[in-house]
């Protein structure tokens, strides 16, 4: 599955440290697998950082995986992370969730 990241400053290795904690599911690297959404986000962050260019950070992520703990299924897990009414968004809040994403 391709999942994308906008951003306002482009960067290699992910780092949970600096992920914000107050966003919808806490401190984490949020992503989505519409295009467009994150294309919005990047010039969103560039407005509200007041620096930087839209970047759009392209991740390959297995989803056949099962989930590490195997409680339930990926599927599931998916569909749960989804926030349905204005968006899709992924969210990877620990440091072996981030090694499952692969930049492209």
């Amino acid at each position: 599955m391709k999942l994308y990241h906008g951003t306002n400053t482009d960067f290699c290795e992910i780092l949970l440290s600096r992920c914000r904690p107050n966003k919808d599911f806490g401190q984490g690297f949020y992503l989505t697998d519409i295009r467009s959404q994150a294309e919005a986000m990047a010039v969103r962050r560039c407005e509200f950082e007041e620096s930087g260019v839209p970047i759009v950070q392209e991740y390959e992520f297995d989803e056949t995986n099962l989930y590490m703990q195997h409680l339930i299924t990926m599927e599931t897990l998916v569909k749960e992370l989804t926030y349905r009414q204005l968006n899709n968004q992924y969210f990877f809040g620990t440091e072996r969730a981030i090694q499952q994403l692969r930049r492209v």
